[in-house]
């Protein structure tokens, strides 16, 4: 068979030694303390893949595979060696080669827990904190702090703070997290005993480790592997490595003949940016000694090209006092990437991708430029002997190809330089610049700049570039010069025009002159600027964030109502929680990946697998012809082919399947297939283009009226008019969509899939497969988070994967990379309303009417979009005479949008909020006052007919108006905005209903009680973070303990995977219901087992009093009594509406904003809400954290975009920004209603899961205020909009500062 290639590579394996000596065919290192060693490795493969697959460690996860997340991180080490000790990092093992672990020693989560000690205490804080919801994230997070306390066992707060900045979670919110954390912390000097548990486990290592990695390889004898056709050689010298740079690319003549091309890597961090180049010949140059020299001289500092990153600030940090500029670009770089790829990158590495790719917008490069760095570069062509000294600017102009930056040299500047960088991007911490801006600068005790300043802008026109004719313009001038500042505006807008072709170009225009400004005030000693102008000037510091959680219990109904550690919890945080991709496949198990349309409206002319199918491992190619050859069903629902046959209505849509004996084989054979279109047109992006285009689903126009909205506006003092809109935004699932099968007898097929709705998989594969449906069964573990995309979006990836098995009579996995993913799968609906609203003069609503577009995307998602179901979400908390809404569902090409956590109530709480708001603007009245003056009391009538029998939403408003001190705190933020000019703050007070539907929503349960005593539950809800399973076994101990002394030990009972065997024709584990109506059917079931019970108890009662549960269990075995029970519910909707209940909660979040540039903090957050008597406390607040920040992240920084063509040029953790660790309030305080209930509820509970997503619009509306302030302040103001997703960029422009207006003059 031939060997595996991707396209255009050699044929010729690669089997000779290294023109330079002799190499190394087997790999050398340590894991988890234990040797391992590898033959020739195989120099693509990452060192996650080589322990989850080789090794069985699957508790390290791969999620985005970019760098990104997190999920993936280990610990390196280097043990001590020539005279220098050792050293531990956190690194992205998705990105680090397995080869460059030559010589290290590795550890993974599994390597914390010891086999006698138990849990490490890292493991133990995590749980004991409730840190862990879904459970993807956690081993990374714990790697990050267990690398922080191996290097030092006092961290100060800050440290663990800052250690997360390269690790993402989805469901927690970080707050607990960071909670965990906490609990190593120690002010300096620190007086805490140290956790003698924490030097058991791992002695500290030297906390004065050198700031250079030292070369691994004392002998210098070169590492070479080869597997099919590519190389790794590990260059030992500087000599080496442009002796093979010669003879590989420029003879090309050399003996390593691999296939075209060769790279150097260092870190290989710029591969979770940018695909790696085909190189044949990949060139480690971490061991070189030349490239790894760091050297301080009076004049400044030499480092060498291979030093990397985290090891630059280490000793630029040690040596600052040499330099003005050393600690700014510190400070800066303390935002460059994250720890993990600060710890690998080069800034040889960083600087040549900037050459390489004149889109990738270097912080290095910036930050470099401006503080004068000089590089020294040798090229292959000349083996390294003609040297030359540049600067970057010069260096971008330089030919790439063979050339090694051997040198940065930072030179030192006097006290008199200043240095300042800005960095504008969607988030603050891991995010790339959108612009970035550094300045350096002398300005003399007169205030006159001595000589030309350095200006520096990244972001605006291509690569770093310098503002020569500023510079220029500003040596000998006065900085005090009010027209000197103005001409200097007007100059640098000239020069400096942001490129037409990117994204966001006005917001990046503006920023030109607002980075500037900021700039040059901060040039000024502060006490010298107006104090209105400070807040502008000063670097923002964040904080140690806090939190505080407050609840109320009942001992009398414990295990129910007892705030427990979810159950899975502690093998989440060992690693040894299995997800669907950590499970054990077959040895001839098969891997399969979608081939996507790279149209978005167009027809398939003909699809060529020919290339694919000719490829190393490939199997075959499914596509809709073959489907129907094989006599297999093609339709997903009643809306969607699972493949498309003639037409392709998105960009990502799948096309076919391609199935090989890999997973890389899968992937690169995928890409491979060759699809031609005709009859391509223009495809239709967004609802004012859908609108326009009468692009809208047939029959989908549904209308809500109530009362006479003519009389409303008749009799309304003030009528405002307005639009607002909410974009998409993506789940970001750390486990993305994946499903796994297996063919059985006479045509069965069990499918593992990671599903929040096992029944509808099966059904839809059955359907596929042209099977009954008791022929498949479906399985669920656990989840990896969901959010409502694995509600409909996993059958589909579910029932190829089937189809595929039984094709092919072998097991097969699917797995979607993270940008498959985001293109194939739908996300959040946009949505587009326009209002008209009657009010009197004192804020009571007369009328309300909005005509409200939803964007759908190609295809309903198997529900059809019912607009006058969405109405319900539309008057939150609000009572008006008369409601006019009329709703459509237009038809874009983008993929069928998807439920998304509290869908529909997210969309329409902030909309009637922006619609309170806008009112009380035009009536001049504070918000508040009009939001309490039409708040629904108990016995009102919603607009769909719902009375509201129970309604505390005035409570719980009160509440945490109360709690929150809002009255005090917002007139500091008044106070706050007339003292600072450009940094404004604002406060929110939001109110927030969610409804809660059991009618037609059916679960059901299994419980048995096996004779040792031992409980197994099975319900039809899937376990995925929210602690399903806790709750149901908490509630299986409350009805079978009262039966026994003691009751039934939780240790007892066990809830079992989600299957159809259990799970049959049930609802999906959706809607925040699952949880509750799950116990309801436990109780339900274990109320069926209470007959038997009764008879053994009444048996041991006779023979020797109260019995344990144990001998209740005995007796009743005894007896031969049935210990098993099924039971399901499936509520009729209650006679006071359509709805059981309504979950009520409120909010407070005080903002903060710089408008000269949107960047936004949230200073503190207060959420109450009425969970009802919660069935696990512990469990509701993690809901409440979670879905608020996440909530957040879908209001302010979460933003996908597409370009004409209809891609989703968003689909990477580089563009697609949820928020870090670093987004969260800086205050976060959480309660439960205290003495609450709920008479409609399970055991009085209520549901926590999605309520408090909404509440996060308070953040938004509290930004809008501050940027409201700004512009009262000259006079505007006229209502704006603020429109969701509120990014930096719109916040900036709804400020729309003139240029006029950066001066020097605070007023």
């Amino acid at each position: 068979m031939a060997p595996f290639l991707p396209p255009g590579a050699s044929q010729q394996p690669c089997n000779n030694p290294p023109p330079v000596g002799p190499g190394a065919t087997e790999l050398h290192f340590t894991l988890n303390g234990k040797p391992i060693s590898v033959q020739n490795p195989d120099p693509r493969r990452s060192l996650a893949d080589y322990v989850r697959k080789e090794v069985g460690l699957t508790g390290t996860k791969i999620s985005c595979n970019q760098g990104g997340c997190g999920a993936c991180t280990v610990v390196l080490a280097a043990p001590p060696r020539e005279g220098l000790p050792a050293w531990k990092k956190p690194v992205d093992s998705c990105l680090q080669p397995l080869c460059s672990v030559g010589g290290l020693e590795v550890t993974t989560i599994e390597g914390l827990k010891d086999g006698k000690k138990g849990m490490h205490p890292l493991q133990k804080a995590i749980v004991e904190k409730d840190g862990t919801q879904c459970g993807f994230c956690t081993a990374g997070m714990i790697m990050s702090f267990y690398s922080l306390l191996e290097n030092d066992l006092q961290p100060t707060s800050e440290a663990i703070e800052g250690r997360l900045d390269g690790n993402l979670c989805r469901c927690t919110g970080f707050r607990p997290i960071l909670n965990a954390g906490q609990t190593f912390a120690c002010a300096k000097p620190c007086t805490k005993p140290c956790s003698s548990d924490i030097e058991d486990f791992s002695p500290p290592l030297p906390t004065t480790h050198p700031s250079l990695t030292a070369p691994l390889n004392p002998s210098n004898q070169p590492c070479f592997w080869s597997s099919e056709d590519y190389t790794w050689f590990t260059a030992t010298s500087l000599s080496q490595l442009y002796t093979v740079l010669h003879d590989q690319i420029v003879a090309s003549s050399g003996d390593l003949k691999c296939g075209p091309g060769a790279r150097m890597v260092a870190g290989n961090t710029s591969v979770g940016v940018y695909p790696p180049s085909e190189a044949g010949l990949l060139i480690d140059v971490s061991k070189v000694p030349e490239l790894l020299d760091v050297t301080v001289r009076e004049d400044g500092v030499a480092f060498g090209g291979g030093v990397t990153i985290a090891d630059v600030m280490k000793v630029l940090d040690g040596v600052r006092a040499l330099s003005s500029t050393y600690g700014p670009l510190v400070q800066y770089m303390q935002r460059v990437a994250n720890h993990q790829v600060r710890n690998m990158g080069s800034l040889a590495g960083n600087l040549m991708m900037a050459r390489l790719h004149e889109g990738f917008t270097s912080d290095l490069a910036t930050i470099f430029i401006a503080a004068g760095a000089v590089l020294t570069t040798g090229s292959a062509q000349t083996l390294g002997k003609k040297k030359e000294r540049v600067s970057i600017t010069q260096f971008f102009d330089l030919e790439p190809k063979g050339l090694v930056i051997e040198e940065v040299f930072l030179p030192a500047y006097g006290k008199e330089e200043k240095f300042v960088g800005h960095k504008v991007a969607l988030r603050r911490q891991n995010a790339h610049a959108l612009v970035n801006m550094a300045m350096r600068a002398a300005v003399t005790d007169e205030g006159v700049f001595s000589t030309a300043p350095v200006i520096v802008y990244g972001g605006v026109a291509g690569r770093a570039t310098r503002a020569s004719k500023t510079e220029e313009f500003l040596k000998g001038k006065s900085w005090g010069d009010e027209k000197v500042l103005q001409d200097a505006l007007t100059l640098l807008g000239g020069e400096l025009q942001a490129d037409p072709y990117t994204p966001r170009r006005e917001y990046r225009q503006s920023l030109v002159s607002a980075l500037f400004y900021k700039s040059y005030l901060a040039l000024a000693d502060p006490s010298k600027l107006p104090p209105r102008l400070r807040s502008a000037a000063a670097t923002y510091e964040r904080p140690i964030s806090s939190g505080s959680v407050t609840f109320d219990t009942d001992p009398s109904e414990y295990p129910v109502s007892k705030p427990i550690h979810k159950l899975s919890s502690q093998i989440q945080t060992t690693g040894e929680a299995q997800y669907l991709d950590d499970l054990p496949l077959r040895a001839d198990a098969l891997h399969a990946a979608f081939v996507m349309s790279t149209q978005a409206n167009a027809t398939i002319d003909v699809i060529d697998p020919s290339a694919a199918l000719s490829m190393r491992g490939v199997k075959g190619f499914i596509s809709a012809a073959s489907m129907i050859e094989d006599g297999y069903g093609n339709m997903v629902g009643e809306y969607e082919c699972l493949v498309a046959s003639k037409k392709v209505d998105y960009y990502g849509q799948a096309i076919g399947l391609v199935v090989a004996d890999s997973y890389e084989h899968a992937r690169v054979a995928a890409e491979m297939v060759n699809v031609t279109y005709k009859d391509v047109s223009k495809p239709v992006l967004t609802i004012k283009e859908a609108i326009e285009a009468n692009s809208l689903f047939k029959d989908s126009y549904r209308e809500l009226e109530t009362g006479d909205v003519s009389k409303g506006f008749a009799a309304a003092d003030v009528i405002v008019e307005g639009e607002v809109s909410l974009g998409h935004a993506y789940h970001f699932h750390l486990e993305t969509q994946r499903a796994q099968a297996t063919p059985g007898e006479e045509g069965a097929v069990d499918i593992v899939t990671s599903s929040q709705n096992p029944s509808q998989v099966q059904a839809v594969a059955a359907n596929v497969l042209n099977v009954p449906q008791h022929k498949v069964t479906v399985t669920v573990k656990r989840v990896g988070g969901a959010f409502g995309a694995k509600i409909n979006r996993s059958s589909p990836v579910a029932a190829a994967t089937a189809l595929a098995a039984d094709k092919f009579r072998r097991p097969v996995r699917t797995v979607l990379d993270l940008s498959t993913n985001m293109q194939m799968v739908g996300g959040r609906n946009p949505y587009y309303v326009k209002y008209k609203v009657g009010a009197t003069k004192d804020g009571k609503l007369t009328a309300v009417q909005m005509a409200i577009y939803m964007d759908q995307g190609y295809a309903f998602d198997f529900d059809g979009a019912d607009m006058a179901g969405l109405f319900i979400f539309f008057d939150n908390v609000y009572r008006s005479p008369a409601w006019r809404l009329e709703g459509w569902v237009a038809r874009t090409n983008l993929p069928a949008c998807t439920y998304m956590r509290a869908p529909g109530t997210l969309e329409g709480i902030y909309v009637i909020e922006h619609v309170i708001e806008h009112v009380a603007h035009k009536l001049g009245l504070p918000a508040d006052d009009v939001r309490e003056r039409n708040m629904y009391r108990k016995g009102d009538v919603t607009p769909f007919k719902q009375t509201l029998h129970y309604c505390n939403v005035q409570l719980v408003y009160d509440m945490v108006k109360k709690s929150s001190k809002y009255y005090k705190r917002r007139a500091e933020v008044e106070e706050f905005n007339k003292a600072n000019r450009w940094v404004k703050r604002g406060i929110c007070l939001l109110p927030t209903r969610f409804v809660v539907q059991w009618s037609d929503c059916p679960y059901s349960a299994l419980v048995n009680i096996y004779p040792d005593g031992s409980v197994r539950v099975d319900t039809a809800g899937v376990e995925m973070g929210q602690g399903l399973n806790t709750k149901v076994a908490q509630v299986a101990a409350y009805a079978l303990g009262t039966f026994a002394k003691g009751g039934v030990p939780l240790s007892m009972i066990r809830v079992g995977p989600t299957s159809t065997l259990v799970a049959n024709n049930s609802y999906g584990t959706e809607s925040s219901i699952g949880s509750e109506l799950c116990s309801k059917a436990t109780q339900k079931a274990c109320a069926r087992i209470a007959e038997s019970l009764k008879i053994a108890r009444r048996a041991c009662l006779a023979e020797s009093g109260e019995p344990t549960w144990h001998q209740l269990i005995n007796k009743a075995v005894e007896l031969g009594l049935d210990l098993q029970a099924t039971a399901r519910v499936d509520e009729d909707a209650p006679p006071w509406g359509p709805f059981q209940y309504m979950s009520y909660g409120a909010a407070v979040t005080e903002a903060e904003a710089d408008v000269l540039t949107g960047e936004w903090r949230i200073l503190r957050t207060d959420l109450l809400l009425d969970a009802g008597k919660s069935l696990n406390p512990a469990i509701d607040v993690g809901q409440i954290h979670g879905g608020y920040i996440m909530g957040l992240g879908n209001f302010l920084c979460e933003e996908i975009l597409y370009n004409d063509a209809g891609k989703n040029i968003s689909d990477t953790t580089w563009e697609y920004k949820v928020p870090s660790s670093q987004d969260i309030p800086v205050e976060f305080h959480v309660s439960l209603l205290q003495n609450s209930g709920n008479p409609s509820g399970f055991l009085r509970s209520k549901c926590s899961g999605e309520p408090p997503t909404a509440m996060a619009a308070s953040a938004v509306l509290a930004i809008r205020s501050a940027v409201a302030s700004a512009r009262a302040e000259r006079n505007e103001t006229a209502w704006f909009p603020l429109n969701s997703p509120a990014t930096v960029e719109k916040i900036a422009l709804a400020g729309s500062t003139p240029k006029e207006l950066l001066t020097l003059n605070a007023e």
